[in-house]
């Protein structure tokens, strides 16, 4: 097991903090989430019970072997490229079908293609999900 990170896995580790960090004050400030929380902090479990699960799993993750953890990041980048073409697609085909629709809607002021370019962001998630699961897939699996 590596006991030592590299210069890389810090920042990416610092800027996940920063971005959590973010999005939690624009959450309470933005939206209220303390009087929601005060007002029924059970609602708070759920969270809660996600980012242990989530620690969990990532744990379990790093005790398996190497070339466990080679064929799951394979299948796991493979898998999120196909959801992500789905997706795509779904929004593409209810974009393209629900135009006219879109036009008549008064508060719709920006030009009906800024719709469609939405979706195709998850297209752009998927090619991205599908380099990352070309380059794994060729990259030597540990022994």
């Amino acid at each position: 097991m590596k006991a030592h990170w590299n210069v890389k896995q810090w920042c990416v580790v610092i800027a996940a903090a920063g971005i959590v960090v973010w999005l939690l004050v624009e959450e309470v400030r933005e939206y209220g989430a303390i009087e929601y929380y005060s007002g029924e902090p059970h609602l708070l479990l759920y969270p809660a019970a996600f980012g242990v699960a989530c620690g969990i799993i990532v744990w379990m993750f790093t005790i398996l072997s190497a070339r466990t953890q080679h064929r799951l990041k394979v299948w796991g980048w493979g898998m999120a490229a196909g959801a992500l073409t789905v997706a795509g697609g779904y929004l593409a085909t209810r974009s393209v079908s629900l135009a006219p629709i879109i036009r008549e809607f008064p508060w719709v002021e920006g030009p009906l293609v800024n719709v469609l370019l939405a979706s195709l962001c998850p297209f752009i998630g998927a090619v991205y999900c599908s380099y990352e699961c070309r380059r794994a897939w060729k990259s030597e699996p540990p022994h």
